[in-house]
């Protein structure tokens, strides 16, 4: 995977620490789906965490669509199978390892509210474990507020996703890839690596 280069810059230690942010999960209903797979990319960084659910789902309790798209390309890119109690454990530790200072504050930052709501069906107590962890949900436009800038990460988005590496997975649909794509948008948009 290409990835723009990144400046070596001084990081500001209370400036959020932003991660971006996708999942996938076994429906469109919220009221009946359970998150599936996540998927971490560091805006500073680069790097990446993705883990796959071996609990809280079956293949039966999928729509049609994620049973042939999600499910056959899932366990590309090397993922990491957990339960709920070892993703969040290993979200912590990736987060931990992104902050400058242990108080600094994370914004998850994905391209649909859906993702945040599949993250809080891990822990017992969701808000307790945000709040625990300085951890927010911001949506992608609210990252970027001005329309044109918005407009040109949708077109960055979508051409890293036409464009991909062979590496596995087809793409889209994929919370590896999908965060990815977030990630090179960003980079892509505000030229941060040039």
């Amino acid at each position: 995977m290409s990835r723009p280069e990144r400046q070596l810059t001084t990081p500001d230690p209370m400036a959020p620490v932003v991660l971006f942010f996708d999942t996938e999960y076994t429906q469109r209903d919220s009221t009946h789906c359970a998150p599936i797979s996540l998927a971490l990319v560091a805006r500073d960084t680069g790097d990446e965490l993705y883990l796959v659910l071996e609990e809280g789902w079956t293949p039966q309790d999928c729509s049609d669509f994620v049973r042939t798209t999600v499910l056959p390309q899932l366990h590309a890119l090397d993922p990491l199978v957990c339960t709920a109690a070892g993703a969040l454990t290993a979200i912590e530790t990736f987060i931990a390892r992104q902050r400058s200072d242990p108080w600094q504050p994370v914004q998850l930052a994905s391209d649909w509210p859906t993702d945040w709501d599949m993250l809080m069906r891990l822990p017992p107590d969701p808000q307790q474990w945000a709040a625990e962890h300085s951890i927010q949900p911001a949506l992608m436009h609210h990252l970027i507020d001005r329309p044109d800038a918005i407009q040109a990460f949708n077109r960055a988005r979508d051409h890293y996703l036409a464009n991909l590496p062979a590496d596995g997975a087809t793409g889209h649909h994929h919370a590896r890839i999908d965060a990815r794509a977030l990630y090179n948008a960003w980079h892509t948009t505000f030229h941060t690596g040039d």
